[in-house]
C-alpha cells in the first residue's frame, strides 16, 4: 500500500492523490488517501504500507510519533514539499525493472521458513514435487519457492521470474511463529506437518494456486497484503491476526470426499472448537465465526480442482486473534473475561487436531457425530427467518 495524507483539493479533485496513483505501478501497489486525522486515530494504516506521502510537514505531535515508528519499520515517509524526492521516488514506485526497488522488495518478501516432518510425504522427498523442481525452484503459479540450494544469485534470478519468491529455510529465532511451540501441541499425522511459515505474502492462497503440493500443507503468513475471502472480498490482515492456508487431497466418494461441500462448515467448528467453551463464539451460515451475534472475528474460504483422481481442496482461514482495536479479537475479549490468551501455536494446532478428528470420522461412516457438533454451536438455532 501507498497512502497519500491531503485533505488539499482543487476543483473538487485531490491533486496529490491523483497524480501519485496514476504513476505509480498498479499491479505492485494500491494507493489509499487518508486524511491526517484518521492516521491518528490507529495505527492499522501501517500494516502493508510500504511509503506514506504527506502533503506538507506533520505538526501533530502524536502523529508524529506514529510516523518516527512507521519509518524504524523500514517504511518510506516523503513529504510533497520535498518536490525533487518526491520525484524520484515515484519512478521507483513505478519501474518494473527499477534493480534497486527489486532488491528492496526482496528483503522484505523472499524469506520463508519451512518444517518438513520426515515420517510423512513432504516437499523434500515428493517424487511428485522433486520431478518439477528446477534448479531447486518450484514455481506454483503465481509464486515461486527455493525449497533448497545455496539462496545463490542465480538461483533468485530464476525465481524472480514471478511476482513473488521465497527462499524457504528451516525454521530458526528469526521466524516469528514458534514451530517447536506448534508441534509440542500438534496431534495429527498428516494435517500440519509440513508447515511453512511466512513474513509476508500477497495471500496464502496463492502459495498453493497451480499444480498439488502435498496433503495437509499448511502456509502461515504473518501478515497478508492482498488477502481474498469469499466472494472476492478484500480480508484486510492487520498485526495479530491468526491467518492459515490448508492443503488438502480428497478422494472423491470417500469420506468427506462424497459431499465436499460440507468442508467448509467442518473447518469452521474445528476452530470453534480450538477457541474451547469460555467465550460465546458461534458460526454463522455459511462459513463466519462470530462472537454471540455481535461481531465478526472471522471466516473459511475453500476453493477446490480436480488432479487426477482427487479433489484438491485449498482452505484459507482468517482469525482476529491479537489484533488491537479497533478490531475486535479473541484475545481481547479473553482478557476482558479474566483468562489467559491464546497464542497462533495453541490455536492453529488445536484446530487442525480437531479438523484431522472430524475428517477421521467422516472416513469411519460416523459424519452425523460431527453434524450433531456442529449445530451446539450454529448462531442460528431457534432463529426465525424469512424465506
Amino acid at each position: 500500500n501507498i497512502i497519500v495524507v491531503s485533505d488539499k483539493k482543487e476543483e473538487g479533485k485531490n491533486v496529490l492523490f491523483d497524480k501519485v496513483k496514476s504513476q505509480v505501478d498498479g499491479e505492485k501497489f494500491v494507493v489509499y488517501n487518508l486524511s491526517s486525522q484518521a492516521l491518528e486515530k490507529s495505527s492499522s494504516w501501517m500494516t502493508g504500507c510500504r511509503a506514506i506521502i504527506m502533503q506538507k510537514e506533520v505538526e501533530n505531535a502524536l502523529l508524529q510519533e506514529s510516523i518516527e515508528k512507521f519509518k524504524k519499520s523500514g517504511g518510506l515517509v516523503i513529504c510533497a514539499t520535498d518536490k525533487e524526492r518526491l520525484v524520484e521516488q515515484l519512478a521507483l514506485f513505478s519501474s518494473k525493472e527499477t534493480e534497486e526497488w527489486q532488491d528492496s522488495l526482496a528483503s522484505i518478501s523472499s524469506q520463508g521458513f519451512l518444517y518438513s516432518d520426515p515420517d510423512t510425504v513432504n516437499l523434500l522427498n515428493c517424487d511428485r514435487i522433486l520431478a518439477r523442481k528446477k534448479n531447486n525452484v518450484l514455481t506454483q503459479g503465481k509464486v515461486d519457492l527455493i525449497l533448497a540450494g545455496d539462496g545463490s544469485c542465480d538461483t533468485v534470478e530464476k525465481a524472480n521470474e514471478s511476482k513473488e519468491f521465497f527462499h524457504l529455510e528451516d525454521f530458526s529465532d528469526k521466524a516469528n511463529f514458534n514451530v517447536e511451540k506448534y508441534l509440542a501441541r500438534l496431534e495429527t499425522k498428516t494435517l500440519g506437518r509440513n508447515i511453512i511459515s511466512l513474513p509476508s505474502v500477497s495471500s496464502s492462497m496463492n502459495v498453493v494456486s497451480g499444480l498439488p503440493l502435498v496433503d495437509g500443507l499448511v502456509i502461515v503468513p504473518d501478515r497478508q497484503t492482498a488477502g481474498e475471502g469469499r466472494g472476492g472480498n478484500r480480508w484486510i490482515s492487520p498485526e495479530g491476526c491468526a491467518m492459515c492456508t490448508l492443503q488438502l487431497h480428497l478422494t472423491l466418494g470417500r469420506g468427506i470426499g462424497r459431499t465436499p461441500s460440507l468442508l467448509q462448515h467442518v473447518v469452521g467448528l474445528a476452530v470453534i472448537k480450538a477457541l474451547g467453551d469460555d467465550l460465546d463464539i458461534r458460526l454463522k451460515w455459511p462459513n463466519d465465526i462470530y462472537y454471540k451475534k455481535e461481531a465478526k472475528l472471522g471466516g473459511v474460504v475453500v476453493n477446490s480442482s480436480m488432479f487426477s483422481s482427487n479433489l484438491i481442496i485449498n482452505i484459507g482461514c482468517g482469525l482476529n486473534l491479537s489484533n488491537q482495536k479497533p478490531t475486535l479479537s479473541v484475545n481481547q475479549l479473553r482478557r476482558e473475561a479474566g483468562l489467559s490468551e491464546v497464542s497462533r501455536e495453541q490455536y492453529l494446532a488445536a484446530t487442525l487436531n480437531y479438523l484431522e478428528d472430524f475428517l477421521r470420522r467422516f472416513d469411519d461412516g460416523r459424519a452425523q457425530e460431527v453434524i450433531q457438533e456442529y449445530h451446539k454451536v450454529w448462531l442460528h438455532t431457534n432463529q426465525q427467518v424469512e424465506i
